[in-house]
């Protein structure tokens, strides 16, 4: 979607929808698309768009809305007849709560960094698990988050899919811990170590201290190939 924020131009809305069916197109019809919409869309916009790319059965339409307006979310859902997909912003059960109660939306994102670990994610599943809805955990955080959300999802009867962003991500994180996480036939594999299953790797780290500098401009031309980033190694 671009630079799209709350409204679309007409061209942007095409080519957006090109793009989509193109994928569909060159992917075929038993691969999965998620579309992920970083809560930029107005409501109407998020509809519009919602009902353009139906017709290629997106698996979700993730946080089409801004995610702190659970009423504008659930909006969208019941006008629309794809899944949507939100939470990863989400930073307390009681958000998580208030969404499930609404009974509109079915797929939900805990993001542990957000929440503060693991129990707490935890306890989101078994939440969303009470409310017939299925989770698929938020991860673009690194391979530590990767770690962590093989270990959540691993105990979560209502998983519907993990998310592994680690492959974007910079090329000095696979380094950071003293195993990778593994995927065989598109899954991600459970480690049988103790704990997360790995441990950090203490020299690395020390080479890359923590950048309040370091941005990945979500909503620039070129950010999906990390163009305009800006990182202090």
């Amino acid at each position: 979607f671009g630079a799209a924020w709350r409204t679309m131009s007409m061209e942007d809305r095409h080519l957006s929808i090109d793009i989509v069916r193109a994928v569909r197109e060159t992917v075929g019809p038993d691969i999965q698309l998620m579309i992920e919409g970083h809560s930029r869309f107005s409501v109407s916009e998020a509809v519009y768009v919602g009902e353009a790319i139906a017709e290629f059965e997106p698996t979700w339409f993730e946080e089409p809305t801004a995610h702190q307006n659970i009423d504008s979310t659930v909006e969208v859902a019941r006008k629309l007849n794809i899944p949507i997909a939100t939470g990863e912003s989400y930073s307390s059960v009681h958000q998580h709560a208030e969404l499930l109660s609404r009974n509109a939306v079915h797929i939900i994102q805990p993001e542990p960094g957000s929440m503060g670990g693991i129990w707490r994610t935890r306890q989101v599943c078994a939440m969303a698990d009470a409310w017939y809805a299925v989770v698929a955990p938020h991860n673009a955080q690194g391979p530590i988050s990767t770690a962590t959300c093989i270990q959540i999802s691993a105990s979560c009867p209502n998983l519907l899919t993990q998310e592994l962003f680690d492959e974007f991500n910079v090329s000095w994180e696979q380094e950071l811990l003293t195993t990778h996480a593994e995927v065989i036939d598109g899954r991600l594999q459970i480690p049988d170590g103790p704990g997360l299953g790995t441990d950090l790797n203490w020299p690395e780290l020390e080479k890359h201290p923590y950048q309040e500098t370091n941005f990945l401009p979500l909503f620039a031309p070129g950010w999906e190939r990390r163009e305009g980033e800006t990182v202090v190694e």
